[in-house]
């Protein structure tokens, strides 16, 4: 691949990072470990676009130039198993997010090391690659070394992802399985094909891709309870109202914590955010992978049913109610979580909209507030 040629690919592959990037500075929180692991990704992909470009002067033998080559070689070898490593920590906070990540994280810093140490040692007996007199790169007999841990971390990546797709929600599984495909298939060219080098390329393809299918969603996601918002809520009723057919109707259910006004002034702030976590991951545990669960606004939820059955719907609503009971009951809180609901199939003959069918259920909410407090 020519100078030119590279200049062009990492020009075009740099500007995409900065759009994301700045995408990202203004929409997206920065307390979200998700979110600090992909900027970093595409932080460090940038800074490799433009030392990939500095290594590419083969040839010319100005003195500048024979600076650039080597520090341009030297700083992407440094930097090769940054963005596996990241990776490998962003697909484990994926699928484990309740688990801490410092351990692998201390373990991946130290694989780093050790790649520094090697490529320290290299530059004396030419291990990982070397720079000829006349300026021209060549690769070492140990080139391989690196290039084979980049794959198994990608690799290891893709395979947890498989092993847990259980885990993972559906929307996110192709888009962090696609992840490995485009840098693994510039990664076999490039070992293969001498002078081809569009790795980091592959990477930025697979990171736009991420951006679009999964950080993105982060627009649609509430960030204190990570879940769906009201705004994605609005969204998906309308399009399940759209298409519905004569065969395929819905139901929905909205939620009230009960007294949260109390336990907030009681017990404080910190607290009240801990029962609306609490309360929508046992609202999660409630429904089925295919079903719908949003933050409505404040202390309320909605959740939208990919069935109609009367029974199911009461089964659903019942099982939401032994689940908060259970909670009470075996965890010794000096407060108790209680929930008002209102739930109703959607009358696929109705024509009625999303927004007058919100208001439906939210009567119905409020109804079944009153006779609680009774």
């Amino acid at each position: 691949m020519s100078l030119i040629t590279n200049i062009l690919f990492n020009a075009y592959s740099l500007i995409i990072l900065i759009l994301i990037s700045l995408q990202f500075s203004n929409n997206y929180s920065k307390e979200s470990l998700r979110n600090k692991l992909f900027k970093s990704i595409v932080n460090f992909t940038m800074i490799m676009l433009i030392v990939d470009t500095l290594g590419r002067f083969d040839g010319h033998t100005g003195t500048i130039y024979v600076l650039l080559n080597h520090f341009g070689n030297f700083t992407i070898f440094l930097l090769n198993l940054v963005v596996p490593c990241l990776w490998l920590i962003y697909v484990c906070n994926e699928i484990y997010p309740k688990k801490n990540v410092r351990v692998l994280f201390k373990f991946l810093i130290l694989i780093n090391v050790l790649n520094i140490l090697f490529l320290i040692i290299s530059q004396f007996f030419g291990l990982l690659y070397y720079i000829d007199s006349e300026n021209i790169y060549h690769r070492g007999p140990l080139f391989f070394v690196q290039t084979s841990i980049a794959i198994v971390i990608i690799l290891l990546a893709a395979f947890l992802i498989i092993i847990n797709r259980k885990k993972i929600e559906n929307r996110y599984f192709f888009s962090l399985v696609f992840f490995a495909v485009p840098p693994f298939l510039c990664l076999i060219v490039q070992y293969y094909i001498y002078g081809i080098s569009l790795v980091l390329n592959g990477i930025v393809l697979s990171l736009l891709f991420i951006f679009i299918r999964i950080q993105n969603t982060s627009i649609y996601t509430d960030y204190l309870t990570q879940i769906n918002n009201r705004k994605r809520l609005d969204m998906f009723l309308e399009e399940r109202i759209k298409g519905i057919n004569k065969s395929n109707s819905f139901s929905a259910i909205m939620i009230d914590l009960n007294n949260f006004k109390i336990i907030n002034d009681t017990y404080g702030h910190d607290i009240g955010d801990n029962v609306l976590k609490i309360t929508a991951e046992i609202l999660k545990s409630c429904i089925n992978k295919e079903d719908f669960l949003a933050r409505y606004g404040g202390d309320e939820f909605c959740i939208i049913l990919n069935y109609s059955d009367k029974d199911k719907l009461n089964n659903t609503v019942k099982k939401i109610t032994d689940s908060i009971n259970d909670y009470n009951q075996s965890n010794k809180k000096p407060y108790k979580i209680s929930l008002s609901m209102g739930y109703e199939i959607y009358n696929k003959n109705s024509g009625m909209t999303a927004e007058a069918f919100e208001k439906i259920i939210d009567k119905l909410m409020y109804k079944n507030k009153i006779e609680t407090k009774k």
